[in-house]
This record gives C-alpha cells, sequence and structure tokens, in this order.
C-alpha cells in the first residue's frame, strides 16, 4: 500500500514537472520564432497592407503548429 502511494506522488511530481518543463520550452520556441520573423520582416522591405498583415500572421500561427 505504501508503494502504491509513493508511485502515484512521484508520478504525479514528475508529470507536474514535465508539464512546466513543455510550457518553458513552448514559450522560448514561440518568442524566438517571433524575434526570428520580426528580423526577416525587417530584412525585406515590405509594405504592409490588410492582406500582407494577414498572411503574415497565417504563416506565424502555421509554423507554430509545426
Amino acid at each position: 500500500m505504501f508503494m502504491r502511494v509513493l508511485f502515484i506522488v512521484l508520478y504525479h511530481r514528475y508529470k507536474t514537472a514535465r508539464e512546466n518543463f513543455d510550457d518553458e520550452v513552448n514559450k522560448c520556441v514561440n518568442q524566438s520564432l517571433d524575434e526570428y520573423l520580426d528580423r526577416q520582416l525587417k530584412g525585406n522591405v515590405i509594405v504592409f497592407s490588410e492582406y500582407s498583415e494577414s498572411k503574415y500572421g497565417r504563416a506565424r500561427e502555421n509554423i507554430r503548429n509545426l
């Protein structure tokens, strides 16, 4: 019985730590992706219109979803 409780507690701590780690990694990846895309857009002369902004937003979302 004690081993079962210990296993459940340790598994819950592992699962929580893993979720926190995944959240931190996702936050870093999204921030790096935003910076990269911003540099790419600044490097190329792009005239923003509603079309280009929506296209840029869709491209950013598509890359994030990979």
